[in-house]
């Protein structure tokens, strides 16, 4: 019985906390305790033949787990470290610091893989995002080695009274993108994200040239119906705006009223040239009165 409780202690301060590690056991855990049990019987067992054998017992199915299991944890912990720390000046630039920072993490985000898992399927479904299983576990995944994705998690489990809230900060363009896409490309490495989402947005907005269009919402229309995208005015204006502070300047859809006229107007417009000269009347004005 004590393997199980050293094991359960483990998972809790490690294994559920590590996503490689969790994804292989949390599926597997009634076999695991099966396997403690039996594991506990042989050593009581063993002790009927003497403690030699009892310890043989307990090195080979205790102790060297519990070294491997170690080395692992301090081999990917410093990688971690690593990529964290690359990550730390992109964050403190770009994300304002949440007013309470609780627990372990840079964020205060809770260190358990489910309940990160649980904060992104909940967002994902109230606000209609189109994240896949497998791009869910990815952002977990890419939590722990960035403070930005961590970050990410961290306002999909704030409150909100509408979606456009959470499109406030340097990070807009890339919840606009998550909104907007239904087909997504989601990665571990944030600045590569970045560079995804900008050549995203500029394949849309070159192909599509907004300025040609009378308003933002028939041109949004019109990329939605082209691309099978769900921008809005608040997601385009997102992503036009994030465009231009990368270089890419687009027009923005307007209405000319420069020689718009009514049909009357254009009608009247003729009979005058028509009739130019012949009188103080207008041509339009003789028309009207025959």
């Amino acid at each position: 019985m004590p393997l199980i409780i050293i094991f359960f202690i483990w998972y809790g301060i490690y294994g559920r906390n590590n996503p490689k590690i969790y994804s292989k056991l949390h599926n597997k855990l009634g076999w695991v305790i099966a396997i403690c049990i039996l594991f506990g019987g042989l050593s009581g067992f063993s002790s009927l033949f003497g403690g030699l054998l009892a310890v043989s017992i307990v090195i080979a199915f205790f102790g060297a787990p519990i070294w491997l299991v170690a080395w692992l944890i301090a081999r990917s912990s410093k990688g971690k470290a690593k990529a964290k720390q690359d990550d730390y000046s992109y964050y403190k630039q770009h994300y304002s610091q949440p007013s309470e920072n609780k627990g372990t993490t840079v964020t205060g985000l809770t260190r358990a893989v489910p309940k990160r898992r649980k904060i992104i399927q909940k967002f994902n479904q109230k606000y209609d995002l189109y994240l896949t299983d497998e791009e869910i576990n990815r952002i977990v995944d890419a939590s722990y080695m960035s403070n930005c994705w961590e970050r990410e998690i961290l306002d999909m489990d704030q409150k909100y009274d509408t979606i456009s809230q959470w499109y406030r900060g340097d990070s807009a363009w890339l919840r606009a993108y998550l909104h907007a896409f239904p087909v997504q490309n989601v990665t571990s490495d944030f600045e590569s994200q970045r560079s995804i989402c900008l050549d995203t947005f500029y394949q849309v907005f070159s192909e599509i040239d907004p300025g040609k269009y009378e308003s933002v919402e028939s041109c949004v229309r019109e990329i939605n119906h082209r691309f099978m995208t769900n921008f809005d005015d608040i997601t385009f204006s997102v992503a036009h705006r994030f465009l231009a502070d990368n270089g890419y300047k687009f027009e923005l859809p307007h209405f000319d009223v420069r020689g718009v006229k009514s049909d009357i107007d254009r009608l009247k417009d003729k009979y005058d040239q028509e009739t130019a000269g012949s009188g103080s009347r207008s041509g339009y004005e003789k028309m009207r009165q025959r």
